[in-house]
């Protein structure tokens, strides 16, 4: 199985913005798309090795005041 290339970012606080999670995440590569919900958000890198990085640096992180979690999005 293939390394993904898109997580999954839960915990999100609702001041959080498309902009937020480019500047906080686009220092680990650069982002294709990034897709935010009620909560929770979609980012998905050009490379699986940045995503990896991403998750090993970003995870637990506090924005906002909440403690995010970043992990691989799961594949329907």
């Amino acid at each position: 199985m293939g390394r993904s290339n898109r997580l999954y970012i839960g915990h999100l606080s609702s001041r959080i913005r498309e902009r937020d999670l480019e500047h906080e995440f686009g220092r680990y590569g650069r982002i294709r798309d990034v897709s935010i919900k009620q909560g929770f958000a979609f980012l998905e890198y050009d490379r699986s090795e940045d995503a990896d990085y991403a998750i090993r640096k970003m995870d637990g992180v506090n924005l906002e005041g909440l403690r995010i979690s970043v992990e691989y999005a799961k594949e329907l």
